[in-house]
Parts: structure tokens; C-alpha cells; sequence
């Protein structure tokens, strides 16, 4: 895994892009709550404690997701760039076929992380790409084994990136 430059370099280096919090994300959140509150107590034929015990796992769930959503999170990715792979210098034959792009990221608390200012990952094949919501999906070369099934995810909606960066990061995914 190659190092980062120093965080306070970042900010100079173009390549770099900030996510911000996304406000079409929070609304389709507050949609769900405003609607998921209603039907809960349309449920008649269930006991009052058994939908209280659900109404407050389902009140839990939300904090997590609004948690995760204002980018609070221990591993929330602030910012991230992509580049090209080289096969050259993959490993092995068979890691250098999977994915042409790759990624390095930066994490909302990187202080946490033992200092780490950055880390360097793999993109994904699979990617989700659409004019209003992209998802990238990335692993990172110390995941464990269960991440072949399960690769970290960041969601990027429209208002979450600049305009230009998104077309950028949706062409990227698109023909790499």
C-alpha cells in the first residue's frame, strides 16, 4: 500500500474530491421515517409492546442512518480520488485483471486512525451509475475475506459532489 502525502497538501492537489453531506439523501430518509410512523400503528392485530419494542429498533436504525449520512462516522470517506492501475506493479496476474481503476480515500476521522491520513484501495467492477445517485464500490488491500462478498460502498448523489467532478467520477466508473 503506497503512502499518502501529507493531509495538508491535499487540499492543494486538484485530483482530490470532497464529499459533502447530501441533502436529496436526507430528505428520502425523512420520507421514509414520516412514512414508516403511520403504518406502524396501522398494524392491528399486533401487540401495543411488540410494535413500541419495534418502533423504538426502527428509531435506532434511523439514528445509525442519519449517522451515517452526515458523513460522522469512523470510516465515512470525506474525500477521495481515482487514478489508473498500473498492472505492472499488481502483485499478482490475477488482481491486475479485476479492476483498471484505483482509489485513495480519505476518512471523516482520520485522527482516530492512528494518524492515518489516507488509505489506497481497488475499485470495484459493479458500479451503480446514474445522473442523479452512483455508488463506488472499493476494497482495500487489508479487508478481510468476507469482503469479496460484501466491499465497502460510497453512495455519491448529485448534490453531494460538484457537478463537473460528478460527470468525472460517473464517466470514470463507466468506461474503466
Amino acid at each position: 500500500m503506497a503512502e499518502l502525502q501529507d493531509p495538508a497538501n491535499i487540499s492543494t492537489d486538484p485530483r482530490w474530491i470532497a464529499i459533502r453531506v447530501s441533502r436529496i439523501n436526507l430528505a428520502i430518509s425523512a420520507a421514509g421515517v414520516l412514512l414508516a410512523f403511520p403504518i406502524m400503528w396501522l398494524l392491528v392485530g399486533i401487540p401495543l409492546a411488540f410494535r413500541l419494542a419495534i418502533l423504538v429498533l426502527f428509531v435506532l436504525a434511523m439514528a445509525w442512518d442519519l449517522h451515517l449520512i452526515l458523513l460522522k462516522g469512523r470510516q465515512s470517506v470525506r474525500s477521495f480520488y481515482l487514478f489508473d492501475r498500473d498492472p505492472a506493479k499488481q502483485p499478482d496476474a490475477a488482481s491486475a485483471t479485476t479492476s483498471k481503476l484505483g482509489i485513495r480515500l480519505r476518512f471523516a476521522r482520520a485522527a482516530l486512525l492512528d494518524g492515518d491520513s489516507g488509505r489506497e484501495g481497488e475499485v470495484l467492477p459493479g458500479a451503480f451509475v446514474s445522473p442523479w445517485f452512483t455508488t463506488l464500490r472499493y476494497r482495500l488491500p487489508d479487508d478481510p475475506s468476507w469482503r469479496r462478498y460484501w466491499p465497502h460502498i460510497i453512495p455519491l448523489w448529485r448534490d453531494s459532489l460538484d457537478a463537473e467532478e460528478f460527470r468525472k467520477v460517473r464517466i470514470a466508473l463507466k468506461w474503466k
